[in-house]
């Protein structure tokens, strides 16, 4: 089993797939999205991390499938922000006595998602155009 393959089957551990899906567990996974960019951005503040450069595509290609995910994340959660915002007992702490303002501010959170979702895509499409390239490169022995 590769190492890719151990990690994933830990992940799937702590989050198994088929749940159970609760606020909670959405809250860590997101939480691990996070930890793991952090990982990453420090190991690559030096270029040994890599022994090739052929080393970097496979980190270029996972990127680009996690940002292909994001579209998919981010018009469902804009989707439940839509269907908060027809919700009697929703209120924004700015002003809980006034549900219009908080239908107001759920459609606003939905419009961001949608807003992320278009830079989801150009992220995605960037990488996509990164791995290509980086596809192509190798080094002599």
């Amino acid at each position: 089993m590769t190492d890719e393959q151990e990690f994933t089957q830990l992940i799937g551990r702590v989050l198994p797939y088929d749940g159970p899906h609760t606020p909670d567990t959405m809250q860590d996974a997101a939480a691990g999205v996070s930890a793991l960019v952090r990982y990453m951005n420090n190991a690559t503040l030096k270029r040994t991390t890599f022994d090739y450069v052929s080393d970097i595509y496979p980190v270029l290609s996972a990127l680009e499938s996690a940002a292909y995910g994001l579209d998919q994340l981010l018009a469902q959660l804009g989707q439940h922000f839509r269907e908060y915002s027809d919700d009697p007992s929703l209120y924004d702490d700015r002003d809980k006595d006034d549900s219009h303002a908080a239908a107001v501010t759920a459609t606003e959170a939905a419009a961001g998602c949608d807003h992320a979702r278009s830079g989801a895509t150009e992220l995605q499409e960037a990488l996509t155009n990164a791995a290509r390239a980086a596809g192509h490169l190798g080094q002599n022995a």
